[in-house]
C-alpha cells in the first residue's frame, strides 16, 4: 500500500508521507530513503521548501495525462503500484488473506482520495494536493521547527487528521 514515507516523499511525500500513511511504524527505512532524496542540500533534514519541491514533482508524476488534476484512476494506479510487492508476497503466503488485504488497501486509498478531494468533484486539483501536503508536513513536524528528520514522523501519527 502507499506509505506516508512515500506521501511525505511522494507528497514529499504525500501524501505520501502520504501514500505511506497507511503503515503503523515509523517512516524508516523507506521513509529515511525518501527524506534523504528530498534533502537536496544534504543538511540532514527536509525543510518545507524541499518538501514542496518533492510534492510538486510527485504531483506531476501522478498526473499521468498532465491535465492538472489527479483522477481516481491515476491515484489508484499509483496506489496499486506501491502495494504490488506487498500484495505479491501476501498472495504467495495465503491467497485469501492477500485478497482481504487488497480490499483493505483499496478502501484506504479511496478514503485518502476522498480526504484530499475537499471540494468533492471527483479529482484532486494541484491546490487540494498542496494543501494536503502542507497539513501532512505540519503533522509530521512534531517539534515545530519547520524541518523533518528521519524518525520524526510515524505513519500512524501522520494519518491522524486534526479535528476541524
Amino acid at each position: 500500500m502507499l506509505r506516508p514515507a512515500l506521501i511525505v516523499a511522494a507528497s514529499a511525500a504525500c501524501l505520501l508521507v502520504g501514500f505511506s500513511a497507511f503503515a503503523a511504524a515509523p517512516i524508516a527505512p523507506r521513509g529515511a530513503k525518501v527524506l534523504t532524496a528530498l534533502d537536496t542540500n544534504k543538511d540532514g533534514f527536509v525543510d518545507h521548501s524541499e518538501f514542496k519541491v518533492g510534492q510538486d514533482m510527485l504531483f506531476q508524476r501522478v498526473d499521468a495525462n498532465h491535465d492538472g488534476t489527479i483522477s481516481r484512476e491515476e491515484f489508484n494506479a499509483v496506489s496499486q503500484r506501491f502495494g504490488g510487492k506487498r500484495a505479491a508476497n501476501a498472495q504467495a503466503a495465503d491467497p485469501a488473506q492477500a485478497q482481504a488485504r487488497a480490499a483493505k488497501a483499496a478502501d484506504r486509498a479511496a478514503k485518502l482520495f476522498a480526504r484530499i478531494d475537499t471540494n468533492k468533484d471527483g479529482v484532486i486539483s494541484r491546490d487540494e494536493y498542496l494543501v494536503a501536503g502542507d497539513a501532512l508536513f505540519t503533522r509530521c513536524d512534531k517539534n515545530g521547527d519547520g524541518r523533518l528528520t528521519p524518525g520524526e514522523c510515524s505513519t500512524r501519527q501522520a494519518k491522524v487528521q486534526p479535528k476541524q
